[in-house]
């Protein structure tokens, strides 16, 4: 194998996905998020979030009021986002059926129970197991910890789409 010049092609992490670099050896980091563009070698002609990228605009480095927020990762997973966004559209205590939240969203049954435990560990649902009549029913429901998180969720999408602006 010949020593590794920069002429030579990258390989490519095998989770390379949009926000993926390349990277030049097996022992260097694959960067696969935004964030890790600046730490990955890359230029900063590189980075369109850099002093004049794209609009020739500075870098969002802090909202009005401070630091950019994060994102709730539980919430953020795409699937659970679409659970909590249907769950949300439901009256504050009002209760929907197993089979009918994965009619909506057009889920497996496993794929469907993975992300609601993910989101009843957190607190942000509830599943309760019942019987109609002789018939076992499973009850989901957003709780008022889940509708908090998800307000808070929205709000700091808000802010990092306009950091400028006031998300009140």
């Amino acid at each position: 194998m010949t020593s590794p010049d920069n002429n030579a092609p990258s390989k490519t992490s095998p989770h390379d996905d949009a926000l993926s670099t390349t990277r030049p050896d097996d022992d260097a980091p694959a960067a696969t998020r935004p964030d890790d563009i600046a730490q990955s070698g890359a230029g900063p002609d590189d980075d369109p979030r850099s002093a004049g990228g794209l609009t020739g605009d500075p870098a969002p480095t802090a909202g009005s009021n401070g630091p950019l927020p994060d994102l709730d990762p539980v919430i953020h997973a795409q699937a659970r986002l679409r659970v909590v966004v249907a769950l949300s559209q439901l009256p504050g205590g009002d209760r929907i059926t197993f089979p009918r939240l994965q009619e909506i969203l057009r889920m497996t049954a496993g794929n469907l129970s993975v992300h609601l435990r993910k989101l009843e560990e957190a607190g942000y649902v509830e599943v309760t197991k019942t019987h109609r009549g002789r018939t076992p029913a499973t009850l989901v429901h957003l709780t008022q910890r889940g509708r908090f998180a998800f307000e808070e969720y929205v709000a700091a999408l808000r802010t990092l789409i306009d950091p400028g602006e006031d998300p009140s």
